[in-house]
């Protein structure tokens, strides 16, 4: 793929008399750049294509991208910025424009980072490479305590914008691109009822009976068979926006392979090992990682955190793959939090259907994976505890507990299961180990430890 490099990131900070600097052994550095291709929209569907081109004002696909690395000091303390933080002009990477009372929250109390904004790479070795997207309407920079945990393990993290598909993210010349109305609105396209195949309808009674299922007894053709062609077939609209996350994180891949050449004369040159490429996600990020990774020769294993997959019947999962998802209870508690009936029996419902989505789900991944299939539940974690990992927005807030205890004790050993080239045998022994104790998670079905 052809495609032009535009890089917008601040000078390296030059250490000058009289700042003050801190020098340590162990420091991490990010820096924000932005890629532009001119051809990446050209296999889209015609309709994405018209709705991208108007948004951006020319055929020309933006990103903006984030990476975060090992670096070495001396630092300028000054650099040290608030989780959250996007740009000099932009403090927080929140929509201002979106009534959500959160921009509000993290302005009153920031909680200042561990990460150096353009702190000069450490590219004595070559690292292996975390590609991270975020959820629809997010930012890349939501998970940040979550990507200095994997720098200091030995990763390198590249968190993907994707462009009008994010709450907020900087382009070329300063240009702020938002959530576009008309991709949103082609997102949620279902097809009409009346042009839906009446034969393959995932109706209530082939639900119940996916959802009665044990785990890992294979159902009928028939069944895998509708519930795929609802969550895909049946929705265009979902099918087309994968395509578009899919073809930006290959574009991105594309563009670290020329920052990583040696003639190129990048500051990070050296510093990916792309021959070790993991894709993490959260929502729809989570799915589009997974498909990604599918796809990618190079890349070695994917982690969703909750997101529904428009998976076509007979996309198989090629590589190890984890998938989370949230906990029941904790859902429904947020969307009662934010509004929904309190009714006993509306919520009893409520609990059933999402319980069922997630086994009718979990079915499909299991009849998939062609490999490692790990599938977890934290406990008292909602959809959007997986993200927004700068501020504990409610009492289900991400924070120490939810980061150290539960994703970081389950997705750490699986991404060096198969990302981290020593001592393989004895990290799948540990990994199988946690798994068993299950403390903080719920473990819905897994194929690898025996």
């Amino acid at each position: 793929m052809r495609f032009f490099l535009i890089v917008y990131v601040i000078p390296l900070a030059l250490v000058l008399i009289g700042l003050t600097t801190v020098a340590r052994t162990e420091v991490i550095g990010a820096q924000r750049f932005v890629l532009s291709s001119p051809d990446l929209i050209d296999d889209l569907t015609p309709r994405m294509q018209a709705i991208l081109t108007r948004a951006n004002g020319s055929r020309a696909r933006d990103l903006m991208i984030r990476i975060w690395y090992p670096a070495t000091g001396p630092v300028q303390k000054a650099n040290r910025r608030h989780y959250g933080f996007h740009s000099d002009d932009i403090d927080f990477a929140v929509n201002p424009d979106e009534e959500h009372g959160i921009l509000a929250k993290l302005r009153k109390r920031p909680r200042r980072s561990d990460t150096y904004q353009n702190a000069a790479p450490d590219v004595s070795r070559a690292l292996p490479v975390i590609l991270y997207s975020h959820g629809n309407g997010n930012a890349a920079e939501a998970n940040e305590p979550y990507f200095e945990d994997l720098v200091r393990r030995g990763y390198v993290v590249v968190s993907i914008g994707h462009s009008f598909a994010a709450g907020l993210v900087t382009l070329q010349d300063g240009r702020v691109a938002k959530m576009d109305a008309d991709l949103q609105e082609y997102f949620d396209f279902e097809l009409p009822e009346n042009q839906r195949d009446p034969e393959r309808l995932f109706d209530e009674i082939a639900a119940d009976e996916l959802a009665a299922l044990p785990l890992g007894q294979r159902p009928r053709d028939a069944l895998l068979d509708r519930y795929h062609y609802m969550v895909a077939e049946a929705r265009p609209g979902s099918r087309a926006y994968l395509a578009l996350w899919v073809a930006d994180i290959e574009f991105v891949l594309t563009a670290l392979e020329e920052f990583n050449a040696a003639s190129s004369g990048h500051a990070l040159a050296g510093l990916f090992d792309l021959s070790r490429i993991g894709a993490v996600g959260h929502s729809f990020g989570g799915a589009a990682s997974r498909h990604f990774c599918d796809r990618e020769p190079r890349c070695k294993v994917s982690i969703n955190m909750d997101g529904t997959d428009p998976a076509l019947r007979g996309e198989s999962i090629v590589n190890p793959h984890m998938r989370y998802y949230f906990d029941v209870d904790a859902q429904i508690a947020q969307e009662v939090r934010n509004g929904a009936s309190r009714d006993r029996e509306f919520l009893n419902w409520v609990h059933r259907l999402f319980s069922q989505r997630q086994r009718h789900e979990t079915h499909a991944m299991i009849a998939a994976a062609q490999d490692d299939l790990v599938v977890l539940s934290p406990r008292k974690i909602s959809h959007l505890d997986f993200t927004l990992g700068w501020r504990d927005l409610h009492r289900y807030g991400p924070g120490k507990r939810f980061w150290g205890r539960v994703i970081g004790r389950t997705s750490f050993p699986f991404l060096d299961l198969h990302l981290m080239t020593r001592a393989a045998r004895k990290k799948h022994e540990d990994f199988c180990r946690t798994l068993g104790k299950a403390r903080g998670f719920r473990v819905i079905y897994r194929n690898n430890c025996g």
